[in-house]
């Protein structure tokens, strides 16, 4: 019997994949429960606060049993600091607030246009080669945005859209972190490592802000929905963004970034079941839009 061998589709690519698909959808419910979240009218640098404390306390558990010694230096720590800053001080500050008014579902498909954007700075920075169907995908993830805030009757609340467009500043966040982690990541700094440092150091950013404007929130016993979603947005946080880091570092920033197919579809999902939410036309399409153009924009077979 003729061997075959499977260049693209091989064990590598089900593993990597299956990985993608788990932090997909983690990412997916997330869209959900910060909304649940900001409902309970905590200002978002509380929610960001507490929710980066529950993923260091489940990153340093998961670390005394993988952590090895570790030498911090100024390049490490200038690494964790640029890292919190523009993957998630300020576009989890943004996000929150515009989860409060702008449907999960469409928090979801703002984040699909992270992968676009990392390919278009890949390709400035010369770590990706230009292929037409791939920029034909970046132009049908703009077009996919047009579709989101352009018609008058994409969304019944016409009043959201500034909300929406302040959703989509975070994936050009994200963006910048996917490059600065793929270029910049020291080599003696692993996924935990680095998931834990970024942890600790928005912890200590965000602190001086939660003391000076009384932003602490009161821990209630039973748990009430503020707390519950708090834990859960950690878990979600230390587990998922671990494993993503470890994507971008064995698979590069533009196959990482690829988890916006399932985050999207999840997260459109999960909005519908949680929150019974409908949607137009137009956002259908721009959704149907955005995951063509996330096709097109797939990695390479190398």
């Amino acid at each position: 019997m003729r061997n075959f061998k499977l260049d693209y589709f091989n064990y590598r690519t089900v593993y990597f994949l299956s990985i993608l698909i788990f932090i997909g959808i983690g990412w997916g419910l997330s869209f959900s429960i910060s909304k649940i979240a900001v409902s309970m009218g905590d200002n978002p640098i509380s929610i960001l606060f507490y929710q980066n404390i529950v993923s260091f306390l489940v990153l340093l558990f998961i670390s005394l049993f993988k952590l090895k010694k570790f030498k911090i230096d100024i390049n490490i720590i200038n690494f964790f600091l640029l890292i919190s800053f523009s993957g998630v001080v300020i576009p989890g500050t943004l996000f929150y607030i515009a989860a409060s008014r702008v449907p999960a579902g469409i928090l979801s498909i703002s984040v699909a246009f992270v992968p676009m954007l990392t390919y278009v700075c890949s390709l400035y920075l010369k770590t990706e080669d230009f292929v037409v169907s791939r920029i034909f995908g970046v132009l049908l993830g703009f077009t996919a945005i047009l579709f989101l805030v352009g018609p008058p009757d994409s969304f019944a609340d016409r009043s959201i859209i500034p909300w929406v467009l302040l959703a989509m500043i975070c994936p050009i966040c994200y963006t910048f972190e996917n490059i600065f982690i793929d270029i910049k990541k020291p080599k003696n700094v692993n996924s935990i490592v680095l998931s834990l440092g970024c942890a600790f150091v928005t912890i200590i950013i965000l602190l001086p802000f939660v003391f000076y404007f009384d932003l602490f929130i009161t821990i209630n016993y039973p748990l009430e929905k503020i707390e519950l979603s708090i834990i859960s947005l950690g878990f979600i946080t230390a587990i998922a963004y671990t494993f993503f880091i470890y994507l971008i570092d064995k698979a590069g920033a533009v196959f990482a970034s690829n988890v916006g197919y399932v985050v999207t579809l999840s997260g459109v999902i999960w909005g519908i079941i949680l929150f019974n939410e409908s949607h137009s036309y137009w956002v259908w399409l721009s959704l149907i839009t955005m995951i063509i153009g996330l096709l097109l924009v797939s990695p390479r077979k190398n």
